[in-house]
């Protein structure tokens, strides 16, 4: 279990993150191109908004709570097995609990809307209940996948949502909301399917997986450390029930920009931050089983240092060139310029989220390798206090972008309790290095991004969106060039390691 091993894992999650969220993004490009931001989609989105609340808790808490467990207990899979059988039956519970309370579920995060959008919100929230129980077992399967160190094949499974909505608005656009309701649920199902099928045709265990020797340690049980986790992570997706209940107050369309401009916004979040800390999991719980400090240190300095070098370039892009980033995505079809600067506007905000939005998801992954479940409940409800405060104080005067200000706020406030949570074995002497690669990679980007935006007039080139593509182009070209560049002279080790190592693969193939 080396760094190099880690590497590769991270490299291969961010690569099928990546291809999910492109995939992703294509889907939101149809979308927006057959509906966009109208009442259609705002219904579809609040109709959706409890399923989908339930299953990102699940599908992000189950790996959390059981991959640690794998790594460290042989012993293990008995018990959880247990533990997986009953949560299934509760969420099946759950699943026919929303479809019977649908009508006041829609009431709240649809209150503003007129009654026959609140009609059809309750059909889309009935259309998709059966997703909670689906999600379960996709992310059941997942668990253990991640836990057998077979991340090519899990990381494909996040591919089939995307490509079933894709389909669905192709075949059937004049559905309006319950075609968008229909591809969602037959996504789930076949990423579902998708997990399940290595172990309807099984095969050797991967080298190292429940090997090894490992000392005591007094580990939660399973059933106790799932509903843990799972609360846990029930908190942020607060942040989108309130977004979603006061947006509805607001404008036509409010829902959907806000929600394209979150979607933009947590493509980096989901490629990098869930891609790193899903490729750390299995490594630090066993490190810190074998009592081996030194090497959980440097897992744990690598991560973060990664998370650093793929944020903060992510982040300057969206801050200087966000209605650029947006035009090139949405700006079609019934997506016109007005909506595209509302979206702009959102995006700009989001820059600032991006960095602490990504550490949080890698640092929370960290406290659960650990077992340490205080530090992160401290943070959510430093967070949650923080989010619905300023959410409060803000709708009123600045609508949708006081809404993205408060989130943005609370993502720092989280990120900030979670790192001077860190163990001080682990951390007492990286600070300084993280301070310093920040602040170095935000100077090369903002040299990069500043480039790009003025190489349009230097060209002349007139039309706004050759001028956007030029933008957004050299943006990610200039900046890479630098850091690629500049980065061993500033000693950012791991741009020469990556480097190194990328060209030894390809010589080696």
């Amino acid at each position: 279990m080396s760094i190099s091993s880690i590497r590769q894992a991270g490299l291969t999650l961010i690569v099928f993150a990546a291809a999910t969220k492109v995939l992703g993004l294509v889907k939101e490009m149809v979308l927006a191109a057959n509906f966009g931001a109208t009442q259609i989609v705002d219904v579809y989105l609040a109709g959706i908004t409890f399923p989908a609340m339930v299953r990102t808790v699940i599908t992000w808490a189950l790996p959390d709570a059981l991959v640690p467990l794998f790594s460290t207990e042989q012993r293990s899979e008995r018990r959880t097995g247990t533990a997986a059988v009953a949560l299934v039956t509760i969420l099946s519970a759950v699943s026919g609990l929303l479809w019977f309370l649908a009508k006041p579920l829609a009431a709240v995060t649809g209150s503003g809307f007129s009654s026959a959008a609140r009609a059809e919100t309750v059909i889309i929230l009935r259309i998709t209940a059966a997703s909670v129980v689906l999600s379960t077992i996709e992310a059941l399967f997942q668990s253990r996948l991640l836990a057998q160190k077979r991340f090519v094949y899990s990381g494909m499974a996040g591919v089939w949502i995307s490509f079933c909505m894709i389909v669905a608005i192709v075949a059937a656009p004049g559905g309006g909301a319950r075609t968008l309701a229909w591809g969602y649920l037959a996504g789930i199902l076949f990423a579902a399917v998708w997990n399940l099928l290595p172990f309807v045709f099984p095969r050797r265990r991967e080298p190292g997986y429940g090997q090894g020797e490992i000392r005591e340690k007094p580990y939660p049980s399973a059933g106790r450390w799932i509903v843990i986790v799972i609360l846990l992570s029930s908190a942020g997706q607060l942040y989108t029930l309130l977004d979603r209940y006061l947006a509805s107050f607001l404008a036509e369309g409010s829902i959907a920009v806000l929600n394209f401009a979150t979607l933009v916004a947590s493509q980096p979040v989901g490629i990098f931050g869930l891609a790193l800390g899903m490729a750390v999991l299995p490594f630090l719980p066993r490190k810190l089983a074998e009592h081996d400090l030194p090497a959980a240190e440097n897992i744990l300095n690598r991560a973060i240092r990664w998370v650093l070098i793929g944020s903060v370039p992510m982040a300057v892009w969206t801050g200087m060139l966000a209605e650029e980033i947006i035009s090139l995505l949405f700006e079609r079809g019934a997506f016109d310029a007005s909506a595209r600067a509302e979206t702009g506007q959102l995006l700009v905000p989001y820059a600032l989220w991006l960095v602490p939005a990504i550490m949080t998801l890698v640092l929370v992954r960290m406290s659960y390798a650990m077992f340490r479940w205080r530090p992160i409940l401290c943070a959510e409800l430093g967070g949650l206090t923080v989010k619905a405060v300023l959410s409060l104080w803000l709708v009123g005067e600045y609508g949708a972008f006081g809404l993205v200000v408060a989130t943005v706020f609370a993502s720092i406030s989280i990120m900030g309790i979670l790192l001077f949570g860190l163990p001080h074995a682990l951390a007492r002497r990286n600070w300084a290095a993280w301070v310093r690669l920040l602040l170095m990679l935000s100077i090369v980007s903002l040299i990069g991004t500043v480039s790009a935006y003025y190489l349009p007039a230097i060209i002349s080139l007139s039309g706004w969106r050759e001028m956007a593509l030029t933008r957004v182009a050299a943006a990610v070209v200039f900046t890479t060039v630098l850091l690629i560049g500049w980065g061993p002279r500033l000693r950012i080790e791991e741009i020469g390691d990556l480097r190194n190592w990328l060209i030894g693969r390809i010589r080696r193939r």
